[in-house]
């Protein structure tokens, strides 16, 4: 009973070991690299137009 124990935590070990290396193997890292930076700069073009048309609406002014 002892020994099929210690067996299988060795086998989920060696297990996880290969899952680590597959998720951080470099194409993996790239991609989802890439996917961040493209995010990003979405963000950071939503933030540029939302500031453009925050500046026109105040140019214009909504009298009461």
């Amino acid at each position: 009973m002892l020994l099929q124990a210690i067996q299988t935590q060795i086998a989920l070990a060696a297990d996880m070991e290969a899952i680590v290396r597959r998720v951080n193997s470099p194409p993996n890292t790239e991609s989802r690299l890439r996917r961040c930076k493209a995010g990003w700069t979405r963000q950071r073009a939503l933030k540029r137009c939302n500031g453009l048309y925050d500046s026109l609406y105040q140019s214009y002014g909504i009298s009461s």
